[in-house]
């Protein structure tokens, strides 16, 4: 495997990482460890980073709502344990989004959420997020965007293995399709389109070894009661 520096990391916008089945490649570099270390560390102190749990799937799939649930079982059974929950990021942007989005929209969600998941991971023991940074980029290539879903790829790929575990969230056994006054509702077909995606996306980042099995759980066995 092949290990990049962060002045290295620059240079992979300009190449393609999508294959012509639409996957991600099979030997992806990654970010060095002193990338992470210069992240987390203070006074010349390392400081590991807490772990990270992410829901993953379309909008209006409970996503929020499963990581709320699933951060107060955690602090219930580890009070000893820090708990934060990181959801609804989207709505902070100050560009318009879903099908109205812009490449602008686009990295700022993306980038926001690794700045969110970095810095909360050096605060908290665990971090609950309602998306992974696989979910920004699922919406960017929708709308279009295929070069900067690309560069964005190229980037996750050393990126993916901060997530302790992702679980994703079908549409067929979590509608939770209402009215919220953030994501599109009324549209079904871009909310399939999204799911199609991001199962492309995910089955790419397992297929090369990228993502662990047992750290994707794809099965969206987490439903709520």
């Amino acid at each position: 495997m092949t290990v990049l520096s962060t002045s290295q990391v620059r240079a992979l916008h300009n190449k393609s990482i999508f294959s012509s089945k639409g996957v991600l490649p099979l030997n992806p570099p990654v970010l060095s460890s002193s990338f992470y270390t210069c992240m987390f560390s203070k006074k010349g102190e390392f400081k590991p980073m807490g772990k990270i749990i992410a829901f993953t799937g379309a909008h209006c799939t409970g996503k929020s709502t499963a990581a709320y649930r699933l951060a107060e079982n955690y602090k219930i059974e580890h009070p000893e344990k820090s708990v934060h929950v990181l959801c609804d990021q989207e709505a902070l942007c100050p560009f318009a989004i879903n099908k109205q989005t812009s490449p602008e929209a686009q990295m700022w969600i993306f980038t926001n959420q690794i700045r969110q998941e970095l810095w909360l991971a050096s605060k908290f023991d665990i971090i609950i997020s309602d998306r992974t940074v696989v979910d920004a980029i699922a919406y960017t290539d929708v709308a279009g965007f295929d070069s900067l879903a690309q560069g964005m790829s190229e980037l996750a790929l050393g990126y993916i293995s901060n997530y302790t575990s992702i679980k994703f969230r079908t549409i067929i056994e979590n509608d939770f399709c209402c009215q919220d006054g953030i994501r599109e509702t009324k549209d079904s077909l871009f909310r399939e389109e999204i799911e199609d995606r991001l199962f492309d996306l995910y089955d790419g980042l397992l297929a090369g070894g990228n993502l662990s099995p047992k750290v994707m759980d794809m099965a969206g066995k987490i439903k709520l009661q």
